[in-house]
């Protein structure tokens, strides 16, 4: 349907394989031979948030190490929670995190931006926005054009939008506040035709 669509996937993998008692590596390995080759897919992500996780890393690392020997041509990283992400730094082909700044607090992101190149200078900066509600404030269309801006401004080479979604949890401001998609939906447009 991605590719139908024209969308490109980010793909994750079961969370039961690497986060539980066991490190399925041989169940990670078939999943990325069956999808390696899909025309939507564009990269791989490992691990959500593991720089708060604690003694992690050398999961991750071998997360890494076995998706990338199975794929070696489609970039493969954990998001991070936040610019922190330099003890990861070998099981990371581009620097993915996210900051959520909230309504109002976009005049944070220059300095994450420059603590992100300072935690990895040698990786591409891929920059997750945010998209949903926290509290009672959802982000403005301003708030989400200054989320973009700054990362174009700091070079980031790609940028995402997350929102919760489907747990029923009042969380999912994309599917629940018709007006606040549109808005999404209109800051995304602005800013692929900015980028072309």
């Amino acid at each position: 349907m991605a590719h139908d669509l024209g969308f490109m996937v980010m793909m994750g993998l079961k969370r039961d394989w690497y986060q539980g008692n066991t490190l399925d590596l041989q169940a990670i390995t078939r999943r990325v031979e069956r999808l390696r080759n899909h025309p939507a897919l564009l990269c791989w992500t490992l691990w959500d948030e593991p720089n708060f996780a604690e003694g992690v890393q050398p999961r991750v690392q071998s997360l890494y190490d076995t998706v990338n020997a199975a794929d070696p041509y489609h970039p493969t990283m954990p998001v991070f929670g936040g610019a922190s992400g330099r003890p990861f730094h070998d099981a990371a082909d581009a620097n993915l995190f996210d900051c959520y700044p909230g309504a109002g607090g976009a005049g944070t992101l220059p300095q994450v931006f420059q603590w992100a190149h300072a935690s990895m200078p040698d990786k591409p900066i891929w920059y997750v926005a945010q998209a949903y509600k926290q509290g009672d404030h959802l982000p403005s269309v301003e708030d989400m054009r200054l989320f973009y801006q700054y990362a174009l401004d700091a070079g980031s080479k790609a940028i995402f939008w997350y929102s919760y979604g489907g747990d029923g949890k009042d969380w999912d401001s994309i599917r629940i506040t018709p007006e606040h998609f549109a808005n999404v939906k209109r800051v995304v447009r602005e800013l692929a035709d900015k980028v072309h």
